[in-house]
């Protein structure tokens, strides 16, 4: 008695020599390619990771736009312009050379803005600007052995009180 079988179905036994061949290479060539899209992509997160810009910040390596003369240290804010009557405003700063540890950090005393914090991890000024002037202003961060890095930041006369 004769079992039933899938006509459809070809069992390895029935397959001949070169079939069963072409199906090996097959498989060797499907697992090369798999291999092969496996290690292009542990090359590709073994890569440095750029810092994310999760929060809307920017990169501060784009912001720089001024042109420093050979040996002066320039600052850049993002952004550039602050309104005034606020209590606690903030901006990123960039500096064109590493200055160290950040050991002093002002604006101007006739814009009658306070520095209230100078967080050097994450770049961040924060400002008291509720007595502030309206106008251009020169802030200064003065790093390790004197280095000094100036700006100048935007103090805009706010709409709202």
């Amino acid at each position: 008695m004769q079992q039933d079988r899938d006509p459809f179905q070809k069992l390895d036994h029935d397959a001949d020599p070169d079939d069963r061949a072409f199906r090996s290479a097959g498989a060797a060539t499907v697992g090369a390619i798999l291999l092969l899209a496996l290690v292009a992509m542990g090359a590709r997160e073994s890569r440095p990771a750029e810092a994310p810009d999760s929060v809307g910040l920017p990169n501060p390596a784009d912001e720089v736009t001024a042109v420093a003369e050979p040996g002066e240290c320039t600052a850049a804010f993002e952004p550039e312009t602050l309104p005034t009557g606020s209590e606690d405003v903030s901006t990123l700063y960039l500096l064109s050379e590493s200055i160290g540890e950040i050991e002093a950090t002002s604006i101007d005393d006739k814009s009658g803005a306070i520095v209230s914090e100078v967080e050097s991890a994450r770049s961040i000024l924060r400002l008291n600007t509720t007595e502030a002037m309206a106008g251009s202003w020169e802030v200064s961060f003065v790093g390790e052995g004197d280095v000094t890095c100036k700006g100048s930041l935007d103090l805009a006369a706010s709409t709202t009180r």
